[in-house]
């Protein structure tokens, strides 16, 4: 199976390719980078919450690389007063809060009629 510098390689040389159309023939692995809580197991997709041993893991293969930093500063938590936090308080307002909800004030757009062709 291709590492991750091999799929980026590939993907960076179609890219490159001006003179023919290029396809890249891609085996993926279900879940990839969720570490044993999800990878290649028919769980992923409804996978909500990572026990400990399981984030320890994700954290090692996607972010720290090493299980020391983790326990130091690699999960950290930002401050509450953070321009990062208030980023995301502000877009999670736009979008209408933390919970998804049907909305029952719907716009109703009208789409003008198509404009009728000689002859039909």
């Amino acid at each position: 199976m291709a590492t991750t510098l091999q799929v980026y390689a590939a993907y960076a040389a179609a890219c490159e390719e001006v003179e023919r159309p290029t396809v890249i023939l891609a085996m993926t692995v279900k879940g990839y980078g969720t570490s044993e809580a999800g990878e290649a197991s028919n769980e992923t997709h409804s996978l909500k919450k990572l026990d400990m041993k399981s984030l320890q893991a994700f954290a090692i293969a996607l972010v720290c690389r090493s299980a020391t930093k983790i326990s130091s500063r690699c999960l950290l938590s930002t401050a509450e007063d953070s321009p990062e936090m208030r980023y995301m308080r502000e877009r999670r307002a736009e979008l209408g809060g933390h919970i998804p909800a049907r909305r029952k004030n719907l716009v109703c757009v009208r789409h003008r009629p198509a404009a009728r062709s000689p002859g039909s």
